[in-house]
């Protein structure tokens, strides 16, 4: 976006980063295009209304869109760059035969998800690493069960909570690998996952035999324009650490994200 003739930061680091990585793409409105993808980009000072999601054009060869927030690229800037890197194939390739898993501790996992994921560690009854040699390479954790019905009757649940890659690199079968060794020890009836639409429509998913479950419906946040911190609406109305933050049209921009991908895989073990 610029002001005048003159881009922002916001634009001008995006611009510099796909052209330091020989990325090439054309700009068209608030867009990157991109080969492979787009990438949409949400300034702060914008925001972005919940009437606004449906209409904006993906624009690239494939028709798929990576949506970047403008304070979401202050604070996790360098996790963004990483997968970008890896999703245009610009980091290190590892093949996930060349690993191992095995279970790991609430802090180890906690520690790799906070550096790694966009959302962070959550909490989590079952944590798994893939390692090369003794390198944990990527992390995946999985909650408890949980009985939900289906039309086929009542079944144990289980989400899978976090999967996440070291910084750019790129494992192949990472994910599989991972969510058949918690299939093996746990044997559940069902594996319910969400993929972040701003980022993905959940190939990897299906790929793995997962089928799409419908979506979610986007969720709001109040982003302080000084400190570029992030209040969902939710926790603004109901949790009582919130409840003194002062947020109006003059601190404060109203954003909607795009919401989650549903997925759902069902097992058989005989």
């Amino acid at each position: 976006m610029k002001v005048g003739c003159v881009e922002s930061q916001f634009v001008l680091e995006i611009r510099f980063f796909l052209t330091d990585n020989a990325i090439c793409f054309k700009m068209v409105d608030s867009s990157f295009l991109l080969s492979e993808f787009s990438i949409t980009i949400v300034p702060l000072p914008l925001g972005r209304k919940i009437e606004e999601l449906d209409t904006m054009n993906n624009g690239s060869e494939k028709g798929e869109r990576v949506v970047i927030h403008e304070d979401l690229w202050v604070q996790k800037g360098a996790l963004i760059r990483n997968r970008l890197l890896a999703r245009l194939g610009k980091g290190e390739v590892l093949f996930a035969r060349k690993c191992s898993v095995r279970e790991i501790e609430t802090m180890a996992a906690r520690d790799f998800l906070e550096e790694n994921h966009m959302l962070g560690y959550s909490r989590a009854k079952y944590k798994y690493g893939l390692f090369n040699g003794d390198k944990m390479v990527a992390v995946a954790t999985f909650s408890a069960s949980r009985p939900m019905m289906r039309d086929h009757g009542l079944v144990e649940s289980f989400e899978w909570v976090r999967y996440a890659s070291l910084g750019s690199l790129r494992i192949i079968g990472g994910m599989g690998k991972l969510l058949s060794f918690f299939a093996r020890c746990i044997k559940p009836q069902e594996v319910m996952s969400y993929a972040d639409a701003e980022w993905s429509e959940g190939g990897a998913y299906l790929s793995l035999g997962f089928e799409i479950a419908g979506k979610t419906t986007p969720v709001g946040f109040y982003v302080d324009k000084i400190s570029y911190e992030r209040f969902p609406m939710k926790k603004l109305l109901k949790d009582k650490k919130y409840r003194n933050q002062e947020l109006d049209e003059d601190s404060a921009v109203l954003l909607f994200n795009s919401g989650n991908f549903k997925f759902i895989r069902s097992f058989s073990f005989l």
